[in-house]
């Protein structure tokens, strides 16, 4: 008798257990059903599922409009969201749709780019926001201009001429990368969302999805592409922390007086408060035949914005610019990144959820080569047809 009333209390407490997680999770599924009810759905899933101009390219059972379909159940609103919009974001974003995967890109800022979109300094315009080293590279060359349709050219100074396998850099600058990769995705069918800030991120880990939260608008996906300087905030509550500080990074662009061909592209300088300088007179067609040349440098604090004389100094005394150049006009601008933060995915187990790409240096887009090749096909195959339509 005793044993039977145990086994009998035993059940009881079973039941118990059970039905307050239930009660739990169905309030959770409500309170998400009830959100859902009154989401908007601003945009179909993109013109590739209406138009198919790529192969196979939509031809999913997922391929509907994301008011047809259910946002939370195991299917998602989208299977891949790339936060950001960096050349790496775009290119892996074209992947995921050559695949057949539907693909939101979300940018915060009015055009693509990243830390290599294009800014007017000193009224040139298609300035790189940022000093970059296009590398070396014959293979990412090889590749830039047969995938992305980029006109790549030999950038080294004459005076400098034979350096082994030269100084690569885009024609018109990181803009022409964005641009044709932008491009590229109107016509594969990415879905780009700009002026659009992915405000926080759910992990969902029973699901094992993520529902993002985008201009107060939320959205599902199996997958958040990411990079390292990725600044998302995530709603679990056993992850919450205060924000990584930003990362500033200050410059100060100079338009000079100097008729003499341009003496460097990027160069290291790590003296009188400066770290890195860029030229873009090579590849700017504002200033062919101008006599000016616009370099930008890469300083250390906000202090440092008031130096540009010192700066020309500098190049002066280091024979990168003419020992008689004179400076016509100087703009100050900067830039901020957040670290990614990686370890609230271990604290979630949620690191399948998530793709981290190394955006680090530009060259480091030759570690995916191998793989987007597999898919995508060459930018003149790609744009033929339309241009023959046109």
């Amino acid at each position: 008798m005793k044993k039977l009333f145990l086994i009998l209390l035993w059940c009881i407490c079973l039941y118990s257990d059970r039905s307050d997680f239930v009660n739990l999770d169905s309030a959770r599924q409500s309170q998400i059903e009830a959100s859902a009810t009154d989401r908007e759905r601003p945009f179909p899933i993109g013109k590739a599922d209406e138009e198919d101009r790529f192969g196979k390219v939509g031809a999913s059972p997922n391929s509907q409009n994301l008011s047809d379909r259910c946002i939370y159940g195991i299917e998602t609103d989208f299977d891949d969201i790339v936060v950001g919009s960096s050349p790496f974001s775009l290119f892996e974003a074209i992947y995921k749709r050559c695949l057949g995967r539907r693909v939101l890109v979300v940018e915060q800022g009015a055009e693509c780019g990243g830390a290599w979109k294009s800014l007017t300094i000193c009224g040139v315009p298609h300035v790189d926001l940022g000093c970059h080293e296009f590398g070396r590279d014959h293979r990412l060359v090889a590749f830039l201009e047969e995938y992305a349709g980029c006109n790549i050219v030999d950038t080294t100074p004459a005076q400098n001429k034979p350096v082994p396998n030269g100084e690569f850099y885009l024609s018109e600058g990181c803009y022409e990368l964005t641009r044709n990769l932008e491009h590229l995705m109107d016509h594969v069918g990415v879905t780009l969302l700009l002026n659009s800030k992915l405000e926080s991120v759910f992990i969902d880990t029973t699901r094992e999805i993520a529902e993002v939260k985008i201009n107060g608008m939320r959205f599902t996906t199996f997958k958040l592409i990411v990079t390292n300087n990725s600044n998302i905030s995530i709603e679990n509550p056993e992850v919450q922390s205060n924000p990584h500080r930003p990362h500033t990074y200050y410059h100060v662009g100079m338009l000079i007086e100097d008729p003499t061909p341009p003496r460097f592209t990027y160069k290291n300088l790590r003296t009188g408060g400066a770290s890195r300088s860029t030229n873009y007179t090579c590849y700017s067609k504002e200033l062919q035949g101008t006599g000016k040349q616009l370099i930008t440098v890469q300083v250390h604090g906000e202090q440092n914005l008031a130096n540009a004389p010192n700066f020309l100094e500098e190049l002066r005394k280091q024979g990168l610019i003419d020992a008689n150049a004179k400076l016509l006009q100087t703009e100050n601008y900067i830039y901020q990144q957040v670290a990614f933060n990686q370890s609230a995915l271990s604290k979630l187990g949620a690191a399948a959820i998530f793709e981290i790409i190394n955006t680090s240096h530009i060259t480091n887009l030759a570690n995916s080569i191998d793989k987007w090749k597999t898919v995508m096909k060459p930018w003149k195959e790609v744009m033929a047809p339309l241009s023959q339509v046109e």
